[in-house]
């Protein structure tokens, strides 16, 4: 915004109720889901036609660890089976007869890692492969992975504050020594 820029502010009136993405947001900001983070994990093989033609299974591989500050809000237990698990991912087929492969899960904030894996399909026995999209042939593979938001811990932040403050005095020392 410039000097002079003119903001119009509309406020929300309070008599007609929520849409459905208003009640969403809210619930986001102060609700039940104000400490939440949402993993969003897509996969659309392009070019591999033996993938095209549904013989692999996709999976990922999530590492979990929740933030010790959520445990009075949230029950670490129910998340336990996420601490390092390999979770198959729901395939559907688009209208270009393209599989798309997805998954999507809320965790409270935390530490979450992951990759895709993919093994031959319906075979138990079969060992995982770490899928690999830096192969030239899979340039056209589109693979998208979303954490929102991107959460830091109370204990980092305590460091990231620290670190800032340090910053912040020698700053004001080799002012006052100039």
């Amino acid at each position: 915004m410039n000097n002079g820029d003119q903001v119009i502010i509309f406020l929300k009136d309070r008599s007609k109720p929520l849409s459905e993405e208003e009640r969403e947001w809210y619930e986001h900001a102060f609700g039940k889901k104000r400490n939440l983070m949402t993993f969003e994990a897509r996969f659309i093989p392009l070019t591999q036609q033996s993938w095209m033609k549904g013989s692999q299974d996709i999976y990922l591989h999530l590492k979990y660890k929740m933030y010790p500050e959520m445990y009075d809000e949230f029950n670490p237990r129910l998340y336990d089976e996420f601490r390092d698990v390999k979770i198959k991912m729901t395939r559907e087929e688009d209208d270009n007869e393209n599989f798309i492969y997805s998954f999507k899960k809320e965790f409270p904030y935390g530490d979450l890692e992951w990759e895709y894996l993919h093994r031959q399909k319906d075979n138990d026995h079969d060992e995982f492969q770490k899928l690999l999209t830096s192969n030239p042939h899979n340039n056209l593979d589109y693979i998208k992975s979303t954490k929102k938001p991107t959460p830091i811990s109370a204990e980092t932040q305590r460091m990231l504050d620290q670190a800032e403050e340090e910053e912040n005095k020698k700053r004001e020392h080799e002012a006052r020594m100039a």
